[in-house]
C-alpha cells in the first residue's frame, strides 16, 4: 500500500457512498455493472488469470471513484500523489510486471501483486514523490468457518 497521505478524509467512506449513491446521475449505471464485473473477476480467480483480474478489478475501482466525482458536488478522494502511483502500476504491468491498483475511498493506493513482484512494486512506489510510506500486507490465511459463538466470545 502507497500511504500519500495521513491526514484525516474530510468525508469518511460510509458518508461519502451516501452522498454519492444520492447525488451522482451515474449510480444505477454503476449497480448495474457490478454483477458482471463481480462474474469476471470469479472467472478470472478460477482461471487463475492475474491479467484479467488486474482489468475488471481496476476498471471497478475507477467506476467507483468516477461515480464519485459525477456527485453534485463531486468528491475527490486522490491526491497527486496517488495519480502518480495509478500510472507507475500501469507501466509496471505494461513492462510485464504482475500487478495492479486499487484505492478505496481515500488517498492510498493498493497495489496487488505477485509474490515475486513485492521488492519491484515497493521499490517503485517508494520513488514516487509525495508517497508517504510503503506497507506490505502479503497474504491472509484464506477464509475459515466461525462459530456464531465465537463471534460473541
Amino acid at each position: 500500500m502507497a500511504v500519500t497521505s495521513i491526514a484525516a478524509k474530510q468525508i469518511g467512506s460510509s458518508e461519502g457512498m451516501r452522498h454519492t449513491a444520492q447525488r451522482s446521475p451515474f449510480q444505477a449505471s454503476w449497480v448495474a455493472t457490478q454483477p458482471a464485473d463481480l462474474t469476471t473477476a470469479r472467472n478470472a480467480i478460477l482461471a487463475r488469470d492475474f491479467d484479467a483480474l488486474a482489468l475488471v478489478s481496476e476498471h471497478s475501482c475507477l467506476k467507483m471513484h468516477a461515480l464519485a466525482l459525477a456527485a453534485q458536488p463531486g468528491l475527490l478522494y486522490w491526491n497527486g500523489a496517488t495519480v502518480e502511483c495509478m500510472h507507475c502500476v500501469r507501466t509496471l504491468r505494461r513492462q510485464g510486471v504482475p500487478v495492479f491498483f486499487t484505492i478505496d475511498a481515500g488517498p492510498q493506493l493498493k497495489a496487488v501483486c505477485a509474490p515475486s513482484a513485492i521488492g519491484q512494486v515497493k521499490a517503485a512506489l517508494r520513488e514516487i514523490p509525495g508517497v508517504l510510506h510503503v506497507l506490505d500486507s502479503g497474504l491472509g490465511a484464506g477464509a475459515c468457518v466461525i462459530a456464531i459463538g465465537a463471534l460473541e466470545a
